[in-house]
């Protein structure tokens, strides 16, 4: 299969968890406290339970939506695990990694405020696209220029899925993988990360 010309940026973990206070410093600085953390699954998980412990916020929920593949959408976002509580007269914070067009949160804050009902809602990511049809009311770097961003939390379903888009995964060894993605993408990642990411997909397919 033919490769996309995207453009990386690959995000470590050092670096998600600055970028992670400094979005929870944002919303301490607007004097926003909120009751409650929605965020979205699964790319929210980690920038939530992390911004919620800096705020103290004890009550987190979760939604999933279905839309994006690694570097591309799977159409448009639908809620497949939905709120499932009342929020009514609480101050929520959604919480995901990104917007990217924006859909998928804007599904979300009209699904919370639908079925949850509450007092207050504002969102929080940590990248923004400018693309993004959704601005959100906090963020802590603006992306002016596409790019497909690598979280630590999910890099190896992004090298596996890549990899997928070149061949049978079975057929990579370490450094035929790390020559395809320098190749077809122009990406490189630590060949640690390359490393577990093949050993994962041969012990859970071949047991």
């Amino acid at each position: 299969m033919k490769a996309r010309r995207v453009k990386f940026m690959i995000v470590p973990w050092e670096e998600a968890l600055s970028l992670c206070k400094k979005l929870a410093m944002l919303i301490i600085d607007d004097s926003y406290y909120p009751d409650v953390i929605v965020t979205i699954a699964r790319g929210g998980f980690i920038p939530a339970r992390i911004v919620a412990d800096f705020l103290d916020v004890r009550e987190m929920y979760s939604i999933t939506l279905k839309s994006w593949g690694t570097i591309e959408r799977h159409g448009p976002p639908k809620v497949v695990q939905p709120l499932n509580v009342s929020l009514k007269d609480k101050r929520v914070l959604i919480v995901d990694e990104v917007v990217d067009t924006g859909e998928s949160m804007e599904v979300a804050f009209k699904h919370v405020k639908e079925i949850g009902k509450p007092k207050e809602i504002k969102t929080a990511v940590l990248h923004y696209k400018t693309r993004s049809k959704h601005i959100p009311n906090y963020y802590v770097i603006k992306v002016e220029e596409w790019k497909w961003i690598v979280y630590p939390w999910s890099i190896h379903e992004d090298i596996r899925d890549l990899l997928r888009r070149l061949g049978d995964l079975r057929s990579f060894s370490v450094e035929t993988a790390i020559k395809a993605l320098r190749e077809k993408y122009s990406l490189t990642v630590p060949k640690e990360s390359i490393k577990e990411s093949l050993m994962m997909y041969k012990i859970k397919n071949f047991k």
